[in-house]
Parts: C-alpha cells; sequence; structure tokens
C-alpha cells in the first residue's frame, strides 16, 4: 500500500512526498491565491469609488442672495458631456436639465430646462466653467437640501456629484425673554440688574 500511494503522488507535500504530489498541490494553491489577490483588488477599488461618489461638497449663501453648485463633467478618456441632470434628494425627476444633443439639434438653442417649481428662471447652468456650476439667485430658504448632479457622457460611465445647499436665513425679529419666562415687549423697562450674575 504504501508503494502505491508513494508511486501515484497521494503523499503530502510537506510530509515528504513526491514530486508529482507538490506539483498538483502547487498547481491547486497558485491560482487560488490568484484568485483572492483579484478579490481583494476589486473590493478595493469598489470601495474607493464608493467614497469618491460619495463625497458631498457643501456651499453656503444668505436667503435672497446667489450660490454656484458645481459639477465636474470631466472623464478619465476626455469624453465629452451629451447630458447633465440635476435632482434633488427628495425628488425621483430631474429639476433641471442640460442637453447638448438638443444643442446641436437646433444650433445651440433649448438645450436648458429648469423645473418652474424648483429653480425656476432663478438658475442658470455654465457649461463652459470647469468645474461646471449651476448658478441659482434669490435663494430662499426651501431650497436648502441635498442636490444630485448626474453627467452622462457619449462612451465613459455615468458619474454622479453630490452638493449640499445650507441657506441661511435671517431673523426676522428679536425676541426677549424675562426671567420669569415671559416675552418683555419694547415699550417695557427691561431690569435692573445686578451686577457679574449671569443667571
Amino acid at each position: 500500500m504504501l508503494g502505491e500511494s508513494w508511486r501515484y503522488g497521494y503523499q503530502i507535500p510537506w510530509a515528504g512526498g513526491t514530486a508529482a504530489g507538490s506539483l498538483k498541490f502547487s498547481g491547486f494553491l497558485i491560482p487560488t491565491f490568484r484568485t483572492l489577490q483579484l478579490q481583494i483588488f476589486l473590493i478595493l477599488v469598489l470601495a474607493s469609488s464608493n467614497t469618491l461618489e460619495e463625497t458631498i461638497y457643501v456651499v453656503s449663501s444668505i436667503e435672497g442672495g446667489s450660490v454656484e453648485l458645481p459639477c465636474d463633467v470631466t472623464s478619465s478618456m476626455n469624453d465629452s458631456v451629451y447630458l447633465v441632470l440635476w435632482y434633488r434628494k427628495d425628488s425621483a425627476t430631474p429639476i433641471y436639465s442640460y442637453d447638448s444633443r438638443r444643442s446641436r439639434d437646433n444650433n445651440g438653442g433649448n438645450s436648458l430646462w429648469s423645473e418652474p417649481q424648483a429653480f425656476g428662471s432663478r438658475a442658470h447652468y455654465n457649461i463652459s466653467r470647469r468645474p461646471t456650476v449651476l448658478s441659482v439667485r434669490d435663494l430662499r430658504g426651501s431650497d436648502s437640501g441635498t442636490y444630485t448632479c448626474r453627467v452622462d457622457f457619449t462612451q465613459s460611465p455615468t458619474v454622479y456629484h453630490h452638493v449640499k445647499l445650507d441657506v441661511k436665513v435671517p431673523p426676522t425679529g428679536l425676541l426677549i425673554i424675562g426671567d420669569r419666562g415671559r416675552e418683555i415687549k419694547s415699550d417695557q423697562p427691561v431690569g435692573p440688574f445686578k451686577e457679574n450674575i449671569s443667571n
């Protein structure tokens, strides 16, 4: 029995097996190790791309002011852009779009569209800037939120960019509360207060 097992290479290589057994064992290990390396590489690439996709740029302004929402439309293949769509986080339909195909068909006209219930005429997309920007004027407090810019290329994969808009709303009035929790009117006297006492 020992002679047969030795001749056909059934011995474990590190236990003194034959060259045939070692080659079989090595031949089994090498593709498994390469597969593991490939899996690890793909996991790292996917994790990296997800991290980049989830990057959120934050811009802020005041109510009544203006702001520019950036959107990078460059690709690693130096590809051309044919469609840019802007979404609000809580909406599944675009609120602004740029269509270069429509622009070419109409000699440069009617390539921009803005949802009237969102920004309407207050928004304008500047495709010539790098990065491109969606300019919004006459900001409202309700404009605050997270926006997504979707970029479709002629050949490259679609990319997404996220922008958080924070619109600061100034106070409309001053409210003074007394030590008893009641509002003090402007025509009422305040005090007297003791010095060096915070409460």
